[in-house]
């Protein structure tokens, strides 16, 4: 994708890391929107064109990405998006969401994605594991999205602390 596209027509974003000009994974989070039918507005596509841009090695160029919208702005939507995408792209992917707390987490992967999930295509190559501590939307690839909460000060997963690695998730 190049650094011309117009994601928001009238309205571009007033503070935005700039787009290079690099290649990036867009069009296949367009395509896991699709899948879960949903319509990506504006700046989710201008967001997921940033983040998801690659190096000449086909890796992700940012570690991590901050998205500071506004509640009910589609953060968590395109979260969804983008993690279904990368799940799809490369088989045994580890990809981590992480949230405030373990019900919040909890109720992010199972009432609002999982439904999406289950209505689409994906619903047969994607099952979700509920035991707790262990929750997980897992991909028939070996690829899974697993969730990591914040408890007195320090990310939590499976309740024993865990290093960050390489994690795409929304702040705020």
């Amino acid at each position: 994708m190049t650094g011309s596209l117009n994601f928001s027509a009238g309205c571009p974003a007033r503070w935005a890391t700039p787009l290079t000009g690099r290649p990036s994974l867009l069009e296949r989070v367009e395509v896991a929107a699709a899948e879960l039918r949903i319509d990506l507005m504006g700046h989710q596509r201008q967001i997921a064109a940033t983040a998801t841009e690659l190096d000449g090695s086909g890796n992700l160029v940012y570690q991590q990405v901050t998205v500071t919208i506004p509640r009910q702005q589609g953060k968590s939507t395109l979260m969804l998006c983008v993690m279904v995408a990368l799940a799809w792209r490369r088989p045994r992917t580890q990809i981590i969401y992480a949230a405030q707390t373990r019900l919040d987490a909890r109720r992010t992967m199972f009432d609002e994605w999982w439904p999406m999930i289950a209505a689409s295509r994906l619903g047969r190559v994607c099952k979700p594991r509920r035991a707790a501590g262990g929750e997980a939307l897992l991909f028939a690839n070996g690829s899974r999205i697993g969730l990591v909460w914040v408890e007195e000060g320090r990310p939590r997963s499976h309740g024993r602390y865990r290093g960050h690695r390489r994690m795409l998730g929304p702040a705020g």
